[in-house]
């Protein structure tokens, strides 16, 4: 069995949605879901991993990470626009409306 490994998204806390939680995806599964200013974790096999998050029919485009063993990756996630601009960006790009970026890492 391969060793465990930690995926840790932190959701930053943003006026356009702070109502709503985002849906977290690890692997194109349905891992969780996470709130305005939370932060969760979700175990994970050592390897390459693609993290995604989504609210409604929009989405942050894929983002591939590589976890070893023991390891904790570090992700943050947020919408792209700002609270006037979030209407435009979901009519024009509801694919790339949320982004999942690195935050850092902890060595096991």
């Amino acid at each position: 069995m391969e060793s465990a490994a930690e995926i840790r998204l932190f959701r930053v806390y943003e006026a356009n949605s702070v109502m709503r939680a985002y849906r977290v995806y690890v692997d194109g599964a349905r891992a969780g879901s996470i709130r305005a200013g939370e932060e969760r974790s979700f175990p994970v096999a050592t390897g390459d991993h693609e993290v995604q998050v989504r609210i409604d029919w929009t989405r942050s485009a894929p983002f591939l990470v590589s976890v070893a063993p023991g390891e904790v990756v570090r992700l943050r996630c947020a919408a792209k626009a700002d609270y006037v601009n979030s209407l435009r960006r979901i009519i024009t790009a509801p694919h790339d409306f949320l982004e999942v970026t690195f935050n850092g890492q902890d060595d096991a």
